[in-house]
């Protein structure tokens, strides 16, 4: 198990947020810098500013990240398709971690051996960033800390088995595979013949507390359609919002999607309120379905 000490979080320099910037380079190690990956205030959440840089050898692999609170639930999942050819890649995950519960952890890890699973390291590639905490200096009216947690985490060969549940500095690590919470979403995505090598994101969140529980990202589309599913983070019978951003203009920037701008000039966002039950959420999804194109979504 790592302890904290070996990571390396956003620098103060990130803490600072600069001038506000039109747009926001979605795979850019210094994105976070920009003001428009600030946190929406939330009384009973922190956002995940997470940035993995390095990753040469899992480029083309699936890779996925976890919040786990203190009793070994899983709160939040996010998965990429692959990072998309790329070895640095950034997430922004609003109100991602609860407020109670914690203290919290980070997984992840990269599918090395293309199994469709996780396997134990050395097999797969895993890591733990333990505690998720909010290290950034208290907003200037000293209301409290900013509500962002900033994880960066440059690839190493430290791996952790993240099957065990963390004992603390100095316990041993324990064979206790993190439980889900719920049932599967999955988007089912259609009509995408249009943004064939754009990226494609989709949020699943809460739709009384804004809690964003998974996140799936498609780096380049590939086909007209294709699948999208987080296992584990729907509740029955609540009421979801799936967010779905497109970087349609395919410049790898976040452009706040613009009402009526149409054609490739934009991104595109979208909110689709969407209820579950016992099987978990599903929605079918063709953009052309969806005339309000211009949700913003937020930097992905």
């Amino acid at each position: 198990m790592k302890a904290l000490s070996p990571f390396v979080l956003l620098s103060a320099a990130l803490s600072s947020l600069a001038a506000a910037s039109a747009c926001t380079l979605v795979t850019d190690a210094g994105r976070f810098q920009n003001s428009d990956v600030a946190a929406v205030p939330n009384a009973d959440y922190d956002q995940l500013n997470f940035l993995v840089k390095g990753m040469t050898s899992h480029v083309n692999e699936r890779f996925e990240f976890r919040v786990v609170d203190a009793n070994n639930f899983i709160q939040m999942r996010g998965v990429y398709e692959t990072m998309g050819g790329l070895d640095t890649a950034s997430t922004v995950v609003p109100a991602a971690i609860p407020h109670v519960g914690g203290p919290y952890h980070l997984d992840f890890y990269a599918d090395h051996n293309s199994s469709g699973t996780y396997d134990a390291p050395p097999t797969d590639h895993a890591w733990r960033v333990e505690p998720l905490v909010d290290t950034r200096p208290v907003r200037t009216d000293n209301t409290g800390a900013d509500g962002i947690v900033d994880v960066f985490y440059p690839h190493d060969y430290s791996f952790t088995d993240i099957l065990s549940r963390p004992t603390g500095p100095g316990g041993a690590a324990v064979q206790d595979p993190p439980k889900d919470t719920g049932a599967n979403a999955t988007i089912k995505l259609t009509g995408m013949g249009a943004y064939i090598g754009k990226m494609v994101e989709v949020r699943v969140r809460d739709a009384a507390s804004l809690h964003t529980v998974g996140l799936y990202r498609v780096t380049s589309a590939s086909k007209d359609a294709f699948d999208m599913t987080v296992m584990g983070i729907i509740d029955g019978g609540e009421n979801y919002f799936v967010d779905v951003y497109i970087d349609a203009n395919g410049n790898k920037l976040y452009d706040a999607p613009v009402a009526g701008a149409g054609g490739s000039t934009t991104d595109r966002g979208f909110r689709i309120p969407r209820p579950s039950d016992a099987n978990g959420l599903t929605l079918d999804f063709d953009p052309a379905q969806f005339p309000d194109q211009s949700f913003a979504v937020g930097a992905p």
